[in-house]
């Protein structure tokens, strides 16, 4: 029975040190600053500065492709294969689905979001971590929330129409991102050592987001996609690209303390955004 007390006692502490861990890490790890328009409980719509990113591209199982994605940008911006300073930690890690695009001169950081149209079926991924704005291939279109590689990118997203698309489908290319700490600009950045991973920014943008604790199943975003999309059809906003999964933690956080976001880019432009600049968004 003593023994008993102690193993529990013991199982007691480590469970509060976990938690101090973690609560260490939430509050010491860099978050993108973004300025609420409007809330309703876990759905808000935000006004996002430009960002800068750094992108993988990876083909299959959204699960599989968020892992295969995260080594190479951890390795990026810890400078285990190039030489220059480390670059510190952020969340979320995020991972959306790109649509291929033309690439020209110069190399540019915007993604052209296609337009989703499936519907919900069910899935069974589980996303490692913090994971979710996704990068083009060059200079072209949108403005939604990865970049391609290189400069700023030129052009504003086109209206998504459709509804929900599979978050689990497989064969697929995922971009899987991550975005740099505020005080570098892309220009002060090191360049990655091969063409894996890809520079780019994201031009100032509006997003609608939803956010949910636990295990972020393929089912489980897929439910709150819906949901979001309902909330933004009931307030007459307009999707501007596929939807972004973002998730913050690491994967030994218990699914209770998790904080995932389904973020979706709006064709409404950001406050003090010229709706002619490139990325700036149309109203409709």
């Amino acid at each position: 029975m003593k023994i008993a007390l102690m193993v529990l006692g013991g199982l007691a502490l480590l469970g509060v040190a976990a938690m101090a861990v973690f609560v260490f890490y939430v509050q010491n790890v860099e978050t993108p600053a973004y300025q609420v328009v409007t809330q309703a409980g876990d759905l808000e719509v935000r006004d996002y500065p430009r960002l800068v990113v750094a992108e993988v591209r990876r083909q299959g199982p959204r699960q599989e492709a968020l892992r295969a994605g995260f080594g190479p940008l951890a390795r990026y911006i810890f400078a285990e294969e190039r030489g220059g300073e480390r670059i510190g930690m952020t969340a979320p890690v995020t991972q959306q689905r790109p649509e291929r695009i033309s690439m020209t001169a110069p190399v540019t950081a915007q993604v052209v979001m296609p337009a989703a149209t499936a519907t919900l079926d069910a899935a069974s991924a589980v996303p490692p971590q913090a994971g979710g704005p996704t990068l083009p291939a060059k200079a072209t279109p949108p403005a939604t929330t990865q970049a391609e590689t290189g400069a700023a990118p030129t052009q504003a997203v086109p209206p998504a129409t459709a509804a929900v698309t599979q978050a689990g489908d497989g064969g697929e290319d995922w971009a899987v991102s991550f975005i740099m700490p505020a005080r570098y600009g892309l220009e002060q950045l090191p360049a990655p050592a091969g063409s894996d991973v890809r520079l780019g920014e994201v031009p100032p943008r509006r997003v609608a987001a939803i956010r949910f604790s636990g295990r972020a199943s393929d089912e489980l975003i897929a439910s709150k996609e819906v949901e979001l999309r309902a909330w933004l059809a009931a307030r007459g906003l307009t999707p501007a690209a596929p939807a972004i999964y973002a998730f913050y933690n690491d994967p030994f956080t218990p699914g209770f303390l998790r904080r995932n976001e389904v973020l979706i880019d709006l064709a409404e432009a950001p406050a003090g955004a010229d709706p002619s600049a490139p990325g700036a968004g149309a109203k409709p």
